[in-house]
């Protein structure tokens, strides 16, 4: 089973969820849906 690498992080009032990459292991805003680094696309099964 995959570890889910989501993390929460609160930003003011606004949580917001960040991820890493599993291509190259940056971090990513959630909302983006791709690595902006490597391209690699993310999904949130």
């Amino acid at each position: 089973m995959k570890r889910d690498a989501r993390v929460f992080v609160r930003c003011g009032d606004t949580p917001w969820i960040s991820t890493y990459c599993p291509n190259c292991g940056k971090r990513i805003n959630a909302d983006d849906h791709f690595c902006k680094e490597c391209g690699q696309e993310l999904s949130f099964e």
